[in-house]
């Protein structure tokens, strides 16, 4: 490298030797040009490498020896770094390292800061610094635009619902995935246990929250543990239970005691294991002097009933005969009287059968018997016979008195089972 920059003589050397010649155009100052660039080009003050075995410190600036500019490049050997000059302020030169300290481009810096996750910084390959993708799955859904990334998972369906907060869709949960049960329990709280989550309850708790002893039969209506059948205030009186089979007869309905009514109505039309009813009534008193009692199906108002019946007294030879085409079946079957005591008394007691009661082809028949007490204390009754010209099945019974007038009575549905 020469200590001196060329002049004269030696810069028409230069330019010749670099194939040009004055005479054809080429300028001396052109030749000057691809001198330096090629044979001290290479030099600090225009840039170029200056190979050492250290790095270069602030005083390597524009005043040393060699000079340096901003753009001049520094190569530490020893360490395999290069630097360049950013700034070559006399003694505050700068210069920034331009390799990685694996491979080559910056430093890899960035790392994932979660604890337990899974991180979205790949391995740093040469200047680039990867991140890993993000992809959808069964039920998430990703999408991006220009500035951000987002996930939304599908709306479920089934037992559990929802799009974001979940919840179990009503009556979605069968039996079959309750979690399974000892036998003999039920699912409850147990009495004194407080408010909670329910729980499989033994014989022993059912008992303590019914308030029944081990072994107690629910006979009676005023006392559970009642050792007699009777109604807990006439010892004579027989109380009888739902769902038990008198005669092979079984309850359906009742007893249901009224006060003051004007009707009570059983609705039959789903008793398809049953071929006979028979509607029971005692201690039937009228709110008002001789009414009648009245049947009625179907809500049918019109004069589609036709009736016969034969009534007694005490009296020697007192009988009655009455029939009629009516829009009721009527039955003489009270008779209060101002004679007659308190309505707690057995005033009036009256069985109404309905065989066939389900049947589509034939008119419906009627039968029943009534017993009373007349207003001058007379036993008296009735017998008779009915028939509703409808071949349609019955599908309620309404029981009510004469003229719309109040009643209190005791009444009970009975069904004789197909076999």
């Amino acid at each position: 490298m020469p200590n001196e920059w060329p002049t004269g003589d030696e810069l028409i050397r230069i330019s010749k030797a670099l194939g040009g010649d004055e005479t054809e155009g080429e300028s001396l100052l052109v030749n000057a040009e691809k001198f330096l660039a090629i044979e001290i080009g290479g030099h600090p003050a225009f840039g170029g490498p200056v190979n050492k075995i250290i790095g270069p410190t602030v005083n390597n600036d524009s005043s040393s020896s060699p000079a340096f500019i901003v753009g001049s490049r520094w190569i530490d050997i020893t360490a395999d770094k290069e630097y360049v000059c950013v700034d070559s302020t006399v003694g505050a030169a700068v210069w920034l390292e331009t390799t990685a300290e694996a491979g080559s481009g910056e430093a890899n810096t960035a790392s994932s800061s979660s604890s337990g996750g899974e991180g979205l910084v790949l391995t740093k390959a040469g200047v680039d610094l990867p991140f890993k993708g993000i992809k959808g799955g069964t039920g998430l859904t990703v999408s991006a635009d220009a500035n951000d990334v987002s996930l939304a998972h599908d709306v479920h369906t089934g037992e559990v619902t929802g799009a974001t907060a979940l919840t179990i869709a009503t009556a979605a949960v069968t039996n079959a995935k309750l979690a399974n049960m000892p036998q003999a329990t039920v699912k409850g709280r147990a009495s004194g246990a407080g408010t909670g989550v329910p729980v499989d309850l033994t014989a022993t708790q059912l008992r303590a929250i019914a308030n029944v002893e081990d072994g107690a039969e629910v006979n009676n209506i005023s006392d559970p543990n009642a050792a007699t059948l009777t109604d807990g205030s006439n010892a004579d009186a027989l109380h009888v239970h739902a769902g038990v089979i008198v005669g092979g007869w079984e309850l359906l309905s009742g007893p249901h005691t009224d006060s003051g009514a004007s009707s009570r109505t059983f609705t039959v039309s789903s008793l398809t294991d049953y071929r006979k009813l028979w509607l029971a009534v005692w201690r039937l008193v009228p709110g008002t002097d001789d009414r009648e009692a009245w049947l009625q199906v179907n809500g049918d108002t019109g004069n589609n009933y036709g009736w016969t019946h034969h009534a007694w007294n005490s009296f020697p030879g007192a009988a009655l005969q009455g029939v009629s085409v009516d829009a009721k079946l009527r039955m003489i079957a009270t008779d209060a009287g101002s004679a007659l005591g308190s309505s707690t008394g057995e005033v009036g007691a009256l069985d109404i059968l309905l065989p066939d009661f389900r049947d589509t082809s034939k008119y419906k028949n009627f039968h029943y018997v009534a017993a009373y007490i007349a207003a001058n204390t007379r036993p008296s009754g009735t017998d008779g016979r009915g028939s509703w010209r409808n071949a349609g099945a019955i599908t309620s019974i309404k029981f009510y008195m004469e003229a719309s007038a109040t009643y209190s009575a005791v009444l009970a549905l009975y069904g004789l089972p197909n076999s």
